[in-house]
């Protein structure tokens, strides 16, 4: 089921990665596709996730997988420790091919995966998909 234009608008949207480039490309991406950029935020690192998804209702949240202080990785298992996966889309982001490693995070509950390097065409295909819209 669609969900309606304003709930899309409302949508809360994590950008987990270190490179401060990387987190504006996805943003602005994102921001074509209608979503507001105060619905947008930011973390360098899966420490700075987590305290976001502490403080507020993140439906999608977009994780690099190698970062300093805290991977990716070790934030989707916490993710699943705390039993939030089935209420948060993950979408890995990452340059990292390794296909038992997306096997894994898939059996853990991530849906999508994005290769880095990838054009904006490809992200908001990922996002419309991993938002229902």
């Amino acid at each position: 089921m669609r969900k309606c234009y304003e709930e899309f608008l409302d949508m809360n949207v994590l950008i987990t990665d270190d490179s401060s480039i990387g987190r504006q490309y996805i943003q602005k991406t994102l921001m074509l596709s209608g979503v507001a950029s105060e619905n947008i935020f930011h973390a360098r690192n899966g420490k700075e996730a987590l305290a976001i998804l502490d403080e507020k209702k993140i439906k999608i949240i977009f994780l690099d997988i190698n970062m300093p202080v805290m991977s990716g990785e070790a934030v989707v298992d916490i993710l699943q420790e705390r039993g939030m996966l089935s209420e948060l889309t993950v979408v890995i982001t990452s340059s990292l091919a390794n296909e038992q490693k997306k096997m894994a995070l898939s059996q853990k509950g991530v849906g999508f995966f994005l290769k880095k390097p990838f054009p904006p065409e490809e992200l908001k295909a990922i996002f419309e998909k991993a938002s229902g819209i």
